[in-house]
């Protein structure tokens, strides 16, 4: 492929363009990626300091990654090509590459499958998401706003494997049960039976109900009612101080961690009591789980966990100390910041 030697064009500095990071998510989009970035490098948003472009790849098997190589080859400090590792969250990807002041995202996946942006109109797209970078000049990314794109994605799966794959399972359990002509399938009811519980037990982590309004404690309360009906596991719950009401992305967030905190404890360290205890404070939630497993902590075991869990309290601007109990378990202290619905800086 022979890349346009205007690209190459050196522009005068434009101060008044913040430092921004264009994030493109492609899989098997080398014509929308050729444009996109056509349009972007020959933009002033490239002029040296004011800009850069990560591609992040989930596993093309078309030319998009060539397209991308290219690209990168000729403007090695401003485009870095990033590959999906399924090790490795979204966020931990882009994280040491992208701006501290702006991130604008552009999933390639989405439009090429909406055909949402016809070729003709990239240019204009780009000019005006480079004018919304402008606009947005000196601000810092809202760390809310991630979690907010991430919880948009869970949503979007819980959706996705419940409707098309969880209830078709349903029903040919529905008929695996009620075989009529008495020749039931044992084993085919068993595999199946199998399946959706484990299918329901996963898409938990990823239901978009699991805080509504704006309280912890009766959302934790309906989370440890399910978590215990389908394990053996005993959960002990206590609550001390003033309760503060909490916004959605925060409650959802503190909900997705102890989530993760309690299917480690079960499944990693085969705990059989769990104690959680929330305590509120000043402009803070505290929250300690404790298990009353004797089993070595082995933190290889639990990386993805506890990974999850420092991930989205980085997100927080909160905390985690982590204390090894001999003999007497594992103990997870969270301290999260709470900005009540409603409550500006200056109020805090």
């Amino acid at each position: 492929m022979e890349l346009s030697k205007n690209r190459k064009k050196t522009f005068a500095s434009n101060k008044a363009l913040p430092h921004c990071t264009f994030v493109i998510v492609t899989r098997n989009n080398e014509s929308e990626l050729k444009n996109i970035l056509h349009h972007l490098s020959t933009h002033s948003l490239f002029s040296s300091d004011f800009g850069n472009v990560i591609i992040v790849d989930f596993y093309s098997f078309d030319k998009t990654v060539e397209v991308a190589k290219q690209f990168q080859m000729e403007f090695p400090e401003k485009i870095r090509l990033i590959q999906k590792n399924p090790q490795k969250t979204f966020v931990e990807l882009i994280h040491p590459y992208a701006s501290d002041q702006m991130v604008e995202f552009i999933n390639l996946m989405e439009i090429s499958r909406h055909n949402h942006l016809p070729p003709n109109q990239y240019k204009n797209w780009v000019s005006k998401l480079v004018k919304k970078a402008g606009y947005n000049s000196g601000n810092t990314v809202d760390n809310l706003q991630i979690i907010e794109r991430m919880e948009s994605e869970r949503e979007y799966l819980f959706f996705t494997i419940k409707k098309s794959v969880i209830e078709p399972l349903t029903h040919m359990e529905m008929k695996l049960k009620d075989n009529t002509d008495g020749t039931e399938d044992v084993t085919g009811l068993e595999v199946v039976s199998k399946v959706l519980t484990d299918l329901q037990t996963l898409i938990q982590h990823f239901d978009p109900s699991l805080f509504i309004g704006n309280t912890l404690f009766p959302n934790l309360t309906a989370l440890i009612e399910d978590f215990s009906k389908r394990s053996d596991v005993t959960v002990l719950l206590s609550e001390t101080g003033k309760e503060l009401k909490i916004n959605q992305t925060v409650g959802i967030s503190i909900i997705r961690m102890i989530q993760e905190a309690l299917e480690l404890c079960e499944r990693e360290r085969n705990a059989t009591e769990i104690d959680i205890r929330i305590r509120w404070g000043i402009k803070k939630v505290y929250v300690q789980i404790k298990d009353n497993s004797n089993k070595v902590f082995n933190r290889k075991n639990s990386q993805k966990s506890l990974r999850f869990i420092e991930e989205r309290l980085h997100l927080l601007d909160g905390s985690l100390r982590l204390n090894v109990l001999q003999d007497q378990g594992v103990r997870f202290l969270l301290a999260i910041p709470i900005e009540e619905p409603g409550e500006s800086e200056e109020d805090q």
